[in-house]
């Protein structure tokens, strides 16, 4: 399925559905992580202003986490969706900073994609650092995880570092430059 047949425009009920199936599951008993608290992190805000609750905050990271690749689990794209991307800058700039300081482990790379889609220039500033840094410093992997993180931000200055990576990886480090061209897909894919 194309991922914009599947979420029309979901109401914030469906989302609300999804949540409380979750908890009932009790996949929301507690965070992923202690530093994925919702009482560490900056909250996050839907469009109307209001405030995400604990089991959406939650929520949000139980589902990204099941995503494999780097990309927006489709049940996170719902609730995604009803988010406010301007007002979330904060949430994202401690999101990501919390993410290196505990060893931006590769089973925690969803945070890359959260922290890109809120981010603003810092953010994608240090994500972009971060993938010559990753690149330099024979962890490729991640360079390849950051890169296609800061494609799914889809803003002028994200997808132009994207670009550079793209011509800079193209000899040296070729699975950073292949990520870089793969990760434009991402940007088509994700219709942002």
């Amino acid at each position: 399925f194309p991922s914009h047949d599947i979420s029309k425009q979901n109401s914030l009920e469906e989302v609300n559905i999804k949540v409380v199936f979750a908890q009932k599951r009790t996949k929301l008993n507690a965070p992923l992580t202690p530093w994925l608290d919702e009482k560490v992190l900056p909250p996050l805000y839907f469009k109307d202003g209001s405030k995400l609750s604990v089991e959406a905050f939650r929520f949000l990271h139980y589902r990204m986490s099941r995503a494999k690749e780097i990309r927006i689990d489709l049940e996170a794209k719902l609730l995604i969706e009803h988010l406010d991307t301007d007002k979330n800058y904060e949430y994202a700039s401690s999101l990501l900073d919390a993410y290196f300081v505990n060893g931006a482990l590769t089973n925690f790379k969803f945070c890359l994609t959260l922290a890109s889609i809120f981010g603003d220039t810092t953010v994608i500033r240090q994500l972009r650092n971060k993938v010559q840094e990753f690149a330099d410093n024979t962890r490729g992997k991640m360079a390849e995880y950051v890169v296609k993180a800061l494609a799914l931000n889809g803003g002028t200055q994200a997808l132009r570092h994207v670009e550079y990576f793209s011509r800079k990886y193209k000899n040296k480090n070729k699975n950073v430059g292949a990520a870089a061209t793969e990760s434009f897909t991402l940007v088509i894919v994700t219709g942002k």
